[in-house]
């Protein structure tokens, strides 16, 4: 089958590099860590994960995770989960989208925008590499917690569920001991649907009501740029977070200014990427699946 190969080329050339390139990133070097416990989180096929593995000689948990387009933040997660139980020394997350066909700028989704545009699924990957605060040789950020759940709402409805989407922030925000006063960055969804990003800035504005913070939160959505990543897309979410962490600021979300429905966004929040001031210690990425499950993952500044 065309497709399968296609697969294995893209796994064979591309995703090994980029997991030695974030393990480096990390001051490790792959071929130094042959039988050691290294966990592999992988969005989509378990036997890709333990190809993974297999490819370095690693001995930790290895599994894949499909929960759609929130499986990258699920995988983190899980991941954490077990780093925390000492069920393995590094944890590897990785994920990617192998989208066919040529796309030009046009077809890009219009997050937040005026005029709402989906677009269409893009292909990319992003690796993400966790070890135990006391362990590791480089921290950039610090995962705090977050929650996984399925919304309640009905397949194929993604993001309309408000009650689903408020519960899942607020459980995230209470799992990572954080109130939105403290959330400095949020890269959302962000589907490029009317309905769906009116609903998820309604979720926000609703949750952030309970604990304002003295300066606004930003906003912000990667679709704008890199379109639908799907499982990879919360990932790379988080990655954005990790730039503005970095700081001064992390690129703006394209399309959504001048052309941004600035009169609907709910006070408390801004879409100016600047980061506003150094106390700021906190930001998450949201990650919504077409079955109505949806993963929330914020991080500390380190």
């Amino acid at each position: 089958m065309p497709g399968f190969v296609q697969l294995e080329a893209v796994e064979r050339d591309w995703m090994p590099g980029r997991v030695e390139a974030a393990l480096a990133d990390a001051g490790h070097r792959a071929d130094d860590l042959a039988w050691r416990s290294i966990g592999v989180y992988r969005a989509g096929d378990g036997a890709a994960a333990c190809r993974l593995a297999q490819r370095w000689d690693w001995c930790g948990p290895t599994l894949g995770v499909d929960a759609e387009c929130a499986s990258g933040l699920v995988a983190v997660l899980l991941a954490s989960q077990d780093l925390e139980a000492g069920h393995c020394d590094i944890a590897v997350v990785a994920a990617e989208n192998l989208a066919t066909g040529e796309q030009g700028w046009d077809d890009g989704c219009a997050p937040l925008a005026a005029v709402a545009r989906e677009g269409a699924p893009r292909a990319g990957m992003a690796v993400l590499v966790l070890e135990r605060s006391d362990d590791a040789q480089r921290r950039r950020a610090q995962v705090a917690g977050g929650a996984h759940r399925r919304l309640g709402a009905p397949a194929g409805m993604v993001g309309l569920s408000l009650r689903g989407i408020t519960e899942l922030l607020r459980s995230g925000l209470v799992r990572a001991s954080l109130s939105p006063a403290d959330i400095g960055y949020v890269e959302l969804h962000a589907l490029g649907s009317g309905v769906g990003d009116a609903v998820e800035l309604a979720a926000f504005r609703k949750v952030w009501e309970e604990c304002p913070g003295d300066r606004p939160t930003i906003l912000g959505s990667h679709k704008a740029r890199f379109g639908h990543l799907e499982a990879a897309g919360g990932l790379v979410g988080l990655a954005r977070v990790v730039a503005w962490f970095d700081g001064p600021a992390v690129p703006p979300t394209a399309w959504v200014l001048p052309f941004s429905r600035l009169s609907t966004l709910p006070s408390g929040f801004t879409l100016d990427p600047c980061r506003q001031g150094a106390d700021v210690r906190a930001g998450g990425s949201l990650a919504l699946s077409r079955s109505g499950v949806g993963a929330v993952v914020l991080m500390n500044r380190c």
